[in-house]
């Protein structure tokens, strides 16, 4: 069944229970009609549907209370802020040295981190990530992209996202000359990454490797997974609706058959959030592209955001960092 005859079953479901409703029908129908037409608006409001896949208003931990120009008060040692003008609006940029480097070929290495949706580059679990980072002999710099914590300019979507990660890219490939460098995305920051590099035709000297944390084959996929998402495919008319106003967004299973970097995907058995069939489906379209430069490590434990706690998944990135 389509979208649009989904949509008129549900104002047809709604109108029959207009015409029969009594009082205490009537607070039943409007919560029916909420229920019904919250996936719709998400689905025709391409603002609301890019509020609701970016997260980006649930700003935590919130600038009007933080400074997130001091990464030293989120526990991040030996880091400084930066900020970057656009031609429309900044993007707010912490560096992280590690007071540990370890070399390759004569070469520190600096971790490009790209984050998920919603909160900002403070988050708890993105600031343990870059700890472990650090102790493992690897600089980091990390980012908002514009419109989420204090980086400005935008309301975040498809395109503003990708242009930020690219800008970020080329900001890193310039202040970080002799360095090797690794992309890192978690979750959603993984659909960008792929969609920036599978556009890039060449890939500079120093850019060496990709790792995606939690990733998902695409967003409709994603959609249809989501917590929100089961609670209105209970109705019939709503079954699908969310999944379908994201799908052809962030294809990463078809983009990424374009990067010819060495790739290590991560993910936890436990993942609530992307579950993992989606990087074994993943893995799946690297095969049938007879691509050999993908790799695919699944633990135990880790769930969506804490993978960084699992001492194997951290030694595995390190692996795969430094080639051992």
């Amino acid at each position: 069944m389509s979208i649009r005859s989904r949509f008129e079953l549900g104002t047809d479901c709604i109108t029959w229970m207009l015409t029969e409703s009594s009082i205490a029908g009537s607070c039943l129908l409007f919560l029916f009609a909420v229920y019904v037409a919250c996936p719709f608006i998400f689905y025709y409001c391409k603002r609301i549907r890019n509020a609701g896949l970016f997260a980006n208003r649930l700003n935590l931990p919130h600038p009007w209370f933080y400074n997130l120009k001091d990464p030293s008060s989120f526990g991040v040692a030996n880091a400084h802020n930066e900020s970057l003008a656009l031609d429309v609006g900044m993007i707010n940029i912490w560096c992280i040295d590690s007071t540990t480097p370890k070399y390759k070929d004569g070469k520190k290495i600096v971790v490009l981190y790209s984050h998920g949706n919603s909160c900002n580059r403070a988050m708890s679990h993105r600031v343990g990530l870059y700890q472990r980072l650090s102790a493992m002999g690897l600089d980091v710099v990390t980012f908002d992209y514009r419109g989420f914590g204090d980086s400005t300019g935008v309301l975040p979507d498809e395109t503003t996202v990708v242009h930020d990660a690219d800008v970020m890219l080329q900001w890193v490939q310039e202040r970080y000359c002799d360095h090797n460098i690794v992309v890192w995305g978690h979750s959603l920051g993984t659909g960008i990454t792929v969609k920036l590099l599978s556009s890039l035709e060449s890939y500079p000297n120093n850019l060496q490797r990709l790792i995606l944390e939690s990733p998902f084959l695409n967003s409709g996929e994603a959609g249809r997974h989501i917590p929100i998402a089961k609670i209105f495919d209970l109705l019939p008319c709503t079954k699908g609706v969310i999944g379908a106003a994201l799908e052809g967004l962030f294809p990463t299973d078809k983009l990424i058959p374009k990067i010819t970097l060495p790739i290590l995907i991560l993910h936890a058995k436990d993942d609530k959030i992307l579950p993992v069939h989606h990087s074994h489906l993943l893995m799946e379209e690297c095969l049938k592209q007879k691509m050999d430069n993908v790799s695919l490590k699944i633990f135990d434990e880790g769930q969506h955001k804490f993978l960084f706690m699992n001492d194997n998944a951290m030694a595995a990135a390190s692996e795969f960092i430094f080639g051992l």
